[in-house]
């Protein structure tokens, strides 16, 4: 049986109280913010540790499951029972990420945004959401908007080299929108540390040939698998001009799973704050990549000394599963990034993992409002906003 514990946070992220669980059940995102929702007995000392600013870090077998804020704090006494529980709601630290808007002039007041017309860079994927999170939450950010105590990890060099920009986008969904059209499945990961809190953006790890989950490997539970149709495989980018004088350009899908639908989607895009070709060609590649069919797969797993979590596989790594009844024909083979855990734990210190496998917006439990809105990431992808 793994070894949980709980811990209250100060707003230094510094842990100054161990916490006994009741229960806690914490789902661990890939890109996204992670939550936790935790009970604890009531005492007058947890209940001041909790406070606005303050936070709880779950900790399994020596390695931090998650680490985060408090968002809500519940106290109830029932005189029946006599039983006096704290409940805390709690959201990780990337909602520091998702709290903060991308400035175009990042040392600029926010009323003061009157140089650029938007943030930009260029490079590596890695690197350019490396410089999204220094430049509108850490070290290279106006110090008023700065996260305290946000430091970089180290960069993995990873994904399509391109031009990069945003405007007035939460920072969490530009990184979103940056990921899914990086070729790389990128996810970024917070680590807190007593004083400081650390961003890494983070490659997948390929061990779709060594960890392999299914029914008759007696190590998977359960299955909800789920395949969608594409929302879009024609993209025209309309740029600047009127009417019939209005620049144009086309891309078409060419995604073997998307046209197997048998469907055309269009979509038109307005770009009218463009000339250029290439802009609008990127523009309608991006739209595509967006708009693709997705295939999802939540799972509930087996601890098995081939495959046990925390030590052989984690969020963010590359799997595969394959889908169907103990002794029967496989119907699909599914090897992508795992995208979502979620975990459970009870007083006794028994505990449930399920994994979400697939798109970029699979989920293992219903997805939260905040989660919901960074999935219909096709609505603002990076170089399609025209706000002004």
């Amino acid at each position: 049986m793994a070894d949980w514990s709980m811990w209250a946070r100060d707003a230094a992220y510094g842990l100054d109280l161990e916490l006994p669980i009741t229960s806690a059940r914490a789902v661990r995102r890939w890109l996204g913010v992670d939550t936790a929702i935790i009970e604890t007995p009531f005492t007058p000392e947890a209940m001041d540790r909790l406070q606005p600013s303050h936070g709880v870090e779950l900790w399994r077998d020596g390695r931090q499951e998650f680490a985060g804020l408090v968002e809500e704090l519940n106290p109830t006494w029932s005189a029946e029972t006599g039983e006096a529980v704290l409940k805390a709601s709690c959201v990780g630290d990337a909602v520091h990420l998702a709290d903060r808007l991308v400035f175009p002039d990042p040392l600029r007041a926010a009323d003061d945004q009157t140089v650029n017309d938007h943030w930009t860079t260029s490079g590596v994927a890695s690197t350019a959401m490396q410089q999204l999170i220094s430049d509108q939450a850490g070290p290279t950010c106006r110090a008023d908007r700065r996260v305290p105590g946000l430091a970089l990890g180290a960069d993995p060099g990873v994904g399509v080299s391109r031009p990069w920009s945003g405007l007035f986008n939460s920072v969490l969904q530009q990184l979103t929108l940056m990921s899914v059209v990086s070729g790389a499945n990128l996810g970024v990961r917070m680590r807190a540390a007593p004083g400081q809190l650390t961003a890494d953006v983070v490659a997948p790890r390929n061990l779709a040939d060594d960890i392999r989950f299914s029914a008759d490997l007696s190590n998977l539970a359960g299955i909800d698998y789920r395949i969608t149709a594409p929302s879009l495989t024609h993209a025209l980018a309309a740029g600047q001009g009127d009417l019939r004088l209005r620049l144009r350009r086309l891309a078409v899908t060419s995604d073997p799973l998307a046209l197997a639908w048998g469907r055309q989607i269009w979509s038109y895009i307005d770009r009218r704050d463009t000339a250029e070709v290439a802009e609008l060609v990127q523009a309608a590649e991006d739209a595509l990549a967006d708009g693709g069919p997705t295939v999802s797969l939540a799972v509930t797993l087996l601890d098995t000394d081939a495959a046990t979590y925390g030590r052989d596989w984690d969020v963010g790594d590359l799997v595969t599963v394959y889908v169907g009844l103990p002794g029967q024909t496989k119907v699909a083979t599914v090897s992508d990034v795992i995208r979502e855990i979620r975990l459970d734990v009870a007083a006794s210190g028994a505990e449930s993992i399920r994994p979400a496998i697939g798109s970029y917006d699979a989920k293992a439990t219903v997805p939260t409002p905040t989660q919901q809105q960074l999935a219909a990431v096709g609505l603002s992808l990076a170089g399609l906003i025209t706000r002004k």
